[in-house]
């Protein structure tokens, strides 16, 4: 009996699936509940389930394994479950996984099936807490608007697909059909050469030309800023050296003093000079100041007579005239 239970649990171990281990880097979940459908197909029991765990951990989950199991030999595979879980099944908040779905882009080497996949995974751990039917269309959406085909996902949006199969099926032919009627885009791969290629000439005359316009012409925009700069330069000291001289016009030239910066009526040489006693009239009778020689006061009343008769002039009568009308 005992040689027949040892060659049940050879049996057992060798039919565990290559799939089934799990070292810690996945997804604890998925792990989980692959192992607990294997665990219930061959109706383990609670020890058979803790020893074949142990077996299907390994790298960094073997360890924590081992290190739990140290502290406490009798522990329950329900005990150990739960201490993989506090350590591997991490969960992100509702907030971080909310941005993380709606960020979402396929990839450039991600395949559509492959993007509707990760579109569902980020769905259900943004919206786990909601109900499918809600989850399910907001990852139709994100399958949509985050595929690389733009014009292909708003297509697939206008039709309203109920369920990921029939988003992808439609965003195929959506593909398809723009494929055939534009023309499919080349593909361009990237290559990496093993050695150094050795490039014998290149010419490139449009470019080079190109290249050395745009030196002269900056070469010649930089002589006319310095240009620009030395007139401004000058035309400051001119207008400063013009607020500093005093504001007289050489044309302001005195006659008198043949000084510059004021008139004759202004020079103060001249209104220095004695003035008339009271007016600059000068009387020829007696050389005196004040008055004219008809104003003199020295005059005789005869010297009068003769002033005002030669200035009104000679009276002619007509019993003066002879004959011929002549005096």
């Amino acid at each position: 009996m005992g040689g027949a239970g040892v060659g049940q649990q050879k049996a057992r171990l060798q039919s565990l699936p290559k799939s089934l281990p799990y070292d810690g880097k996945g997804s604890w979940q998925a792990f989980l509940t692959k192992f607990g459908k294997f665990a219930s197909i061959f109706e383990w029991t609670e020890e058979e389930k803790r020893d074949y765990l142990c077996l299907c951990l390994t790298d960094r989950a073997s360890e924590f394994y081992a290190l739990t199991t140290d502290r406490n030999v009798e522990m329950t595979y329900a005990a150990v479950v739960e201490k993989l879980e506090r350590r591997f099944g991490y969960r992100e908040l509702p907030e971080t996984a909310m941005v993380t779905f709606s960020s979402a882009t396929q990839r450039e080497e991600e395949s559509l099936d492959e993007w509707a996949d990760r579109v569902l995974t980020l769905a259900g751990k943004a919206f786990r807490e909601l109900p499918d039917a809600f989850m399910t269309q907001q990852a139709i959406l994100r399958f949509c608007m985050g595929a690389r085909e733009k014009e292909a996902g708003e297509q697939v949006i206008n039709q309203r697909p109920q369920t990921i199969e029939q988003a992808i099926d439609k965003m195929k032919w959506a593909i398809h059909t723009h494929g055939l009627m534009y023309g499919r885009p080349k593909a361009v791969k990237k290559v990496v050469c093993a050695e150094d290629v050795q490039v014998a000439e290149v010419r490139v005359g449009e470019q080079s030309k190109i290249n050395g316009r745009v030196d002269a012409l900056e070469k010649r925009v930089g002589r006319l800023e310095e240009k620009l700069d030395a007139v401004m330069g000058k035309l400051d000291k001119l207008l400063e050296r013009r607020s500093r001289s005093p504001t007289t016009s050489p044309s302001r030239q005195c006659y008198n003093c043949n000084e510059i910066g004021h008139f004759k009526r202004e020079c103060p040489k001249l209104r220095s000079r004695t003035p008339s006693p009271v007016r600059n009239d000068r009387c020829f009778k007696c050389n005196g100041y004040g008055h004219m020689k008809k104003d003199c006061p020295n005059v005789t009343p005869d010297e009068q007579g003769k002033t005002l008769g030669s200035k009104e002039g000679k009276t002619v009568r007509f019993a003066d005239l002879n004959g011929r009308g002549s005096m």
